[in-house]
């Protein structure tokens, strides 16, 4: 796949296995000034979606699955799409390797990790999100308290002895 790295739903990302083909989308979007990624195509994603843990102030908030994005056209941004995103408990080893994740990066507001499962049934990351990550607050109860509580918790901490 060729995609830029900054984008949302797919945009301008393209499932080629046609090295030429990814290499001369790769240097469009370079041409546009963007930044633009290589990464391997993982079928497993097709067939199970995308799992998306969600963090706020380095606290698990909630998890959703979403449809595959090149498969079915789906817009995961799109409110009235309701096959995008389900709500998810995440299994363990997906929880215990986004914890991973967490743990090796500074700390931020908030964050979305996206470990996908590969043919053994290994979990593997193929995506931290921590700028702009869409954060799928309206498909879990409680999830934009969280945020709000978490960026009140930030705002505390960087104003504490300045008043």
């Amino acid at each position: 796949m060729a995609k830029p790295s900054v984008s949302a739903g797919a945009m301008d990302t393209i499932r080629t296995g046609d090295r030429d083909k990814a290499m001369a989308h790769a240097a469009r979007l370079a041409d546009e000034g963007r930044t633009a990624m290589i990464q391997p195509y993982l079928d497993m994603v097709e067939a199970e979606g995308e799992t998306s843990l969600i963090y706020f102030g380095g606290r698990f908030s909630h998890a959703v699955r979403r449809n595959p994005m090149l498969a079915g056209g789906v817009d995961p941004l799109d409110p009235e799409s309701s096959r995008a995103v389900e709500l998810r408990t995440p299994e363990p080893d997906r929880f215990a390797l986004a914890e991973r994740v967490l743990g090796e990066l500074p700390e931020t507001l908030y964050a979305r990790v996206d470990p996908v499962r590969l043919a053994d049934g290994a979990p593997v990351l193929i995506e931290a999100e921590l700028t702009e990550p869409y954060l799928f607050l309206r498909h879990a109860p409680g999830a934009a308290a969280n945020l709000a509580r978490a960026l009140a918790e930030a705002v505390r901490a960087a104003t504490k002895g300045q008043v």
